[in-house]
């Protein structure tokens, strides 16, 4: 057991470690299997967070909070309309250092939507009871180190749970987040 402490020690105490700040572009749509109703289309809108990072080797383990502004713009029943879904997501990735400066990364992702409004001709529909408060998926991505801190950071969120809460047509109409994000980030050694 003191073996195994120490080895564990020594790999901390040599272990880089960062707290970062980020943010950036998120580029938004939802999956919306067979719905008749409506017709969604990618929506850019921003994201921006905090992750910690612990690098032992090569090796990396990265946890994310960020707060991102999704959903999707689109056609509901004929008119122009927009779903509006904010939600705080903790992502976990494990990031593998290809070079020096370049990381890809692969890890699962955990959200909790607190507001969903659906703007629909000059007026906004409370969605709350329509839209699962969790969303859980997985994330892939990649990293590359510009400058003494900075850093280009890209990822995809695939949301894995149906968000819809309302089933009209049987289950059919299914509700999946999809984010694909690209931001810049500072990491504070």
């Amino acid at each position: 057991m003191r073996s195994f402490l120490l080895i564990l020690f020594s790999i901390s105490a040599f272990a880089q470690k960062g707290i970062s700040v980020k943010g950036g572009l998120s580029v938004n749509n939802n999956e919306m299997g067979k719905s008749q109703i409506y017709a969604p289309s990618g929506r850019a809108s921003y994201y921006c967070g905090l992750s910690y990072q612990f690098k032992p080797n090569d090796f990396a383990f990265q946890a994310e909070l960020q707060y991102t502004n999704a959903g999707s713009k689109g056609s509901y029943n004929g008119s122009d309309a927009q779903l509006n879904l904010k939600s705080a997501h903790l992502l976990v990735t494990a990031d593998y250092y290809t070079k020096k400066n370049l990381s890809l990364k692969v890890g699962v992702y955990s959200g909790y939507i607190f507001d969903a409004k659906l703007d629909y001709i000059e007026t906004s529909i409370n969605y709350n009871k329509a839209i699962k408060d969790i969303d859980f998926g997985l994330v892939l991505g990649s990293e590359y180190s510009i400058y003494k801190g900075f850093y280009i950071d890209g990822k995809v969120l695939v949301g894995l749970i149906d968000l819809n809460n309302v089933k009209p047509d049987g289950g059919a109409y299914k509700i999946k987040n999809r984010l694909f994000q690209i931001g810049l980030g500072y990491r504070f050694m």
